[in-house]
């Protein structure tokens, strides 16, 4: 099988690069590896499709799995850190702390005093506030049990 087909020449220029020499052996070695991951792919690839030789797709596939061009790992947006690190209990907590919220500006204006119900809506919130806790604490227990 023809090496050539897998690894192109190298041009007879080495690029200017801002690294240090201990940085450019590294890069050097991992690209290396990576180079012959993907001739190693290249030739798996060939020998699926039956022929006798890698041929330029192949080559192109292997480095489309080993090198892709973008960033790896990409850098997650803040969206994804943010849903990365809620839980269930963080988001009722929010959502019912906006409830309680709204419910202290009714009451404060009198707005619920004048129906009777100030004192209802204050065991609501007691219950909510207690469903809180318990919650909490039952995750708790069981994550220091999966522990």
């Amino acid at each position: 099988m023809a090496g050539s087909a897998v690894e192109p020449s190298r041009p007879s220029e080495a690029p200017i690069s801002t690294l240090n020499n201990v940085d450019e052996q590294w890069l050097d070695t991992h690209l290396k590896r990576v180079r012959s991951l993907i001739a190693e792919e290249a030739k798996r690839i060939e020998k699926d499709r039956g022929a006798e030789a890698p041929e330029g797709l192949d080559a192109a596939e292997g480095t489309r799995r080993f090198a892709p061009g973008v960033k790896f790992p990409a850098a997650p947006s803040l969206c994804q850190k943010t849903t990365a690190s809620l839980s269930a209990i963080t988001v009722v907590s929010a959502v019912l702390a906006v409830v309680f919220a709204f419910l202290r500006v009714f009451v404060s204006r009198g707005q619920l005093a004048s129906a009777g119900t100030t004192a209802g809506y204050f065991d609501i919130a007691k219950l909510f506030a207690g469903a809180i806790v318990g919650s909490t604490r039952a995750s708790v227990v069981l994550s220091a049990r999966q522990k």
